[in-house]
């Protein structure tokens, strides 16, 4: 397993230790999730860019890994239900920004709420977050 996924599966078993969601945190999702599927939290990739680094003895990329972490919640008071989540998210993965050692750094860039004026009852977030590592040269996986 390379790098690049060895952050995804850290950072998905770490955000199902929060109480929520210990058995609803998936990477992708095929479908749009139903209401008894909720709360979930849904991982993208959203790509990796790089920039080579050469050192007197070899060349290392410096990998940039784009991650959206997609929550959803359910319920009249979804909206601070998800604002709570955002904190539960950002505090599980503070805890660690190294992904075990596999990352040299992770920054939480930003997050958006967005609610379901039509069922008044679903709200969501999504939260973008850049994981930094390095790898030698071609080996972004």
């Amino acid at each position: 397993m390379g790098k690049r996924e060895s952050i995804l599966q850290y950072l998905i078993t770490h955000l199902k230790t929060i109480t929520s969601f210990s058995s609803s945190v998936y990477e992708a999702f095929v479908h749009k999730p139903n209401e008894q599927q909720l709360p979930i939290i849904i991982i993208t990739d959203e790509g990796n860019s790089n920039v080579n680094e050469t050192t007197s003895n070899s060349t290392y990329t410096m990998n940039k890994l784009k991650v959206s972490i997609n929550v959803l919640a359910k319920g009249s008071d979804s909206v601070a239900t998800v604002r709570n989540y955002i904190g539960d998210i950002l505090s599980t993965i503070g805890n660690d920004v190294t992904f075990a050692g596999n990352a040299i750094n992770t920054i939480y860039i930003d997050d958006e709420i967005k609610y379901d004026w039509d069922n008044d009852k679903i709200s969501g977030a999504t939260i973008n977050i850049e994981v930094y590592y390095r790898t030698t040269s071609f080996a972004i996986n």
